[in-house]
C-alpha cells in the first residue's frame, strides 16, 4: 500500500502540517496502522486543525524524535498530556504543549464523515483507554456485532 508521506520524510511531513495549520487552513492526510481503531482504522482520511486548549479525550496530531502521533489524550497535568493510541495497552508518554501539533476534527472512512470517537464520547473513550479497559471492550463488541450481522 502506497504511504501518504513515502515521498516526504516525517520531519518534512510535520513541517509542512506546521505551515498549513499555522496559514489558517485544515491539514489532511491518510491515516497508517491500528492504534486509534476503530475510531480511527487504517486508510481513513484525517483531517487536523489548529490547537489552542488541548483538552482530555480529543484526538490529537503530536511529534517527537522524528515520529508523528496520532492518539488521544488521555491525561493532563500542567502543560503536559499523555497521549495513548485507543488499540494499545501501553501510553506514548508525556507530551508537551508544544509538541502538539494540532486537533482531528473529521476523520472519513470509505469517504464518509465518522464522527465516533473524535468528537463524542471522548473523555468517556479516554478514560476507558487510560485504564486499559478499551481494547477487550472493543474485542467483545465486535464479537457481538460478527453475531448479531450472521443473524441478519
Amino acid at each position: 500500500m502506497k504511504r501518504e508521506f513515502d515521498s516526504l520524510s516525517i520531519p518534512a511531513a510535520k513541517e509542512l502540517m506546521v505551515t498549513v495549520l499555522a496559514s489558517g487552513n485544515r491539514f489532511r492526510f491518510t491515516a497508517h496502522g491500528i492504534s486509534m481503531a476503530p475510531f480511527i482504522r487504517d486508510g481513513d482520511q484525517v483531517e487536523v486543525a489548529s490547537l489552542t486548549s488541548p483538552k482530555v479525550g480529543q484526538i490529537v496530531a503530536a511529534s517527537r524524535e522524528d515520529k508523528l502521533y496520532v492518539h488521544r489524550i488521555v491525561a493532563k497535568k500542567a502543560d503536559s498530556f499523555l497521549l495513548k493510541g485507543d488499540h494499545l495497552q501501553n501510553p506514548d508518554g508525556w507530551f508537551r504543549q508544544e509538541e502538539l501539533l494540532g486537533k482531528i476534527v473529521a476523520v472519513y472512512h470509505k469517504e464518509m464523515l465518522q464522527t465516533i470517537g473524535v468528537k463524542r464520547f471522548g473523555r468517556v473513550v479516554a478514560g476507558l483507554s487510560k485504564g486499559g479497559m478499551l481494547p477487550p471492550l472493543l474485542r467483545i463488541y465486535a464479537k457481538i456485532f460478527k453475531k448479531v450481522e450472521k443473524k441478519s
